[in-house]
């Protein structure tokens, strides 16, 4: 889609450097157009409501990594009055300055800076400006911010933030982190856009925004120790628990999110933990553990019981499937085994 705009020959907005170059086609549209095409993008409800200054253009790549959606920009000075939702929207400043104003408090990014801005109102105003946004979901926010620092998820994620470079040590290196990370995106879109979401990296782009939150919130030194600790051994802890879980609720209908939320650590990460200690999926561990369960409810039957009450104690809701998986596991079928262990008489 492009659309003829009055400033695209503005020589400062051509001299702008593209982010997400290789990120399929560019969409250029009026600054008219601004608030819809980028809730589009972003999959958001009311990423921006209106759009102040009617003159100018924006162009931009967008682009999926797992559930995140980022778009990459530039744009001729405009104003943007910010929605109302329960993301956190995260602004890159690879050029030009942006600003946020909310609530009567002001924060600024200049180049290489970044803003972080909760979706409740304000207003963004920016210069000729190049840069990359994505919303986070507040919850997956808050988790991440768990993982790295234990209970410490009381943090307010409604608090904006700013980082600029040479502010402080701190926030530099977190800038850099982040910075660093859509370097390697534009590097991997060159081969394949499946990439960055193949290797994760939308968990360590929640994880590198967490970052900053536990940074501002002065909870280094606690993060330090956790890692100085061993990361790896509260890993294990987190597995240990969640295997005896597992192992005494086979008969529930199990899936990935519930053990997320039992854990507190994301999918990929549990996937992680599982392929390292066992070296399968967690839901392949999950129907280990239902098989296991019911061959010792076979081996110890009585004349009441079926292979059907057996499957669905286990978790089964289809004898059929129950006896294929089972059989496949432990290359005899459940009737088999049934009738060997019934009490002879």
């Amino acid at each position: 889609m492009l659309l003829t705009v009055p400033d695209r020959n503005d020589s400062i907005f051509s001299s702008l450097p593209m982010p997400l170059r290789c990120a399929g086609a560019a969409l250029t549209i009026s600054n008219r157009g601004f608030a819809s095409a980028t809730q589009d993008a972003l999959h958001a409800r009311r990423t921006a409501s209106a759009v102040r200054t009617q003159e100018g253009c924006i162009e931009m790549h967008s682009l999926d990594i797992g559930n995140l959606k980022v778009v990459g920009g530039r744009t001729t000075p405009m104003q943007a009055l910010m929605g109302e939702t329960d993301q956190v929207a995260v602004i890159l400043c690879g050029a030009g300055a942006i600003t946020h104003k909310a609530d009567g408090k002001q924060l600024m990014a200049i180049q290489n800076g970044i803003v972080t801005a909760p979706n409740h109102g304000g207003v963004l105003t920016m210069t000729h400006f190049a840069g990359i946004t994505f919303c986070l979901e507040k919850e997956r926010l808050k988790l991440a911010v768990k993982l790295l620092c234990g209970s410490q998820s009381w943090l307010n994620l409604d608090e904006p933030l700013a980082s600029s470079p040479g502010e402080n040590q701190v926030d530099s290196q977190w800038s850099k982190a982040l910075f660093a990370l859509f370097d390697a995106v534009n590097l991997f879109l060159q081969d394949d856009e499946r990439l960055p979401a193949a290797m994760g990296l939308d968990d360590q782009i929640y994880r590198l925004v967490a970052l900053g939150y536990v940074a501002r919130a002065n909870l280094m030194d606690q993060l330090g120790a956790r890692v100085s600790s061993g990361a790896g051994g509260r890993g294990k802890s987190v597995l240990d628990e969640l295997v005896s879980y597992i192992e005494t609720h086979t008969a529930q209908p199990l899936c990935l999110t519930d053990l997320e939320r039992r854990s507190h650590y994301s999918g990929r990460q549990l996937q992680n933990l599982f392929r390292e200690r066992f070296d399968c999926t967690p839901m392949q561990f999950v129907k280990r553990q239902r098989l296991t369960a019911a061959m010792e409810q076979l081996q110890l039957a009585t004349d009441d019981t079926t292979v059907t009450s057996i499957a669905r104690g286990c978790g089964y809701h289809d004898a059929s499937s129950f006896s294929n998986d089972f059989q496949r596991r432990f290359g005899v079928c459940p009737s088999a085994v049934l009738r060997s262990s019934r009490p002879k008489g």
